[in-house]
């Protein structure tokens, strides 16, 4: 959770935090992300007086603890702006396409764990060797002084440029933001997601 809290820059602002969950843009009427570990939700739940949902047994529990939860609010500004069709017309997969975009963004998809292989695929990304480098200038300066900082220091065209290829080399804006890779994504490449508690017990196992 202190990774996620960390990961702000481009469309992710952290907005609020409690406890073991961290919200982005909450107040947005777009779009807006929430994650949390679920082991805490589930005891505070079964604290409640006036708690009448399923009693969970210690296995069930201690599964329970292994889960984060990453939720997409879609906005009705959203549904009226980008949807491109009505609330009541939008299909599983339209939603499952929203969430993998929100979230993967802020993950990455390449499997990197050094500065060094950050480095040989910012190098592959890149169309020339000067942008290459450039690119590559840009990260160890967002490292070094952070998101902010390096941004003032680059002209608008040429910050979106540095951007775009050390997205392309595969890193999220978890990764940019931290200018390194971050310890959530080896983590979370080796998650799966799980629909039902079948699935947990399974992919458990």
């Amino acid at each position: 959770m202190r990774t996620l809290r960390e990961c702000e820059g481009g469309r992710y602002r952290v907005s609020q935090q409690a406890g073991d969950t961290v919200y982005w843009s909450h107040k947005s009427r777009l779009r807006s992300g929430k994650a949390y570990a679920k082991g805490p939700h589930i005891d505070y739940q079964l604290k409640k007086k006036d708690y009448t949902g399923r009693q969970y047994s210690d296995s069930e529990r201690s599964l329970i603890n292994r889960l984060l939860r990453l939720e997409l609010r879609l906005g009705a500004q959203w549904i009226r702006e980008r949807a491109g069709k009505k609330w009541f017309e939008l299909t599983q997969n339209d939603l499952k396409k929203e969430w993998k975009d929100y979230f993967q963004r802020m993950i990455g998809d390449a499997d990197m764990k050094t500065n060094d292989d950050v480095k040989t695929r910012i190098f592959a990304a890149a169309k020339t060797e000067g942008q290459a480098k450039a690119a590559h200038c840009c990260f160890l300066i967002i490292q070094s002084e952070g998101w902010e900082k390096a941004k003032e220091d680059y002209p608008k065209n040429t910050w979106y440029r540095h951007l775009r290829i050390l997205r392309a080399a595969g890193l999220g804006d978890a990764d940019i933001s931290a200018g390194k890779v971050v310890q959530l994504r080896r983590k979370v490449l080796e998650c799966q997601v799980v629909h039902s508690w079948n699935d947990l017990y399974q992919k458990a196992a």
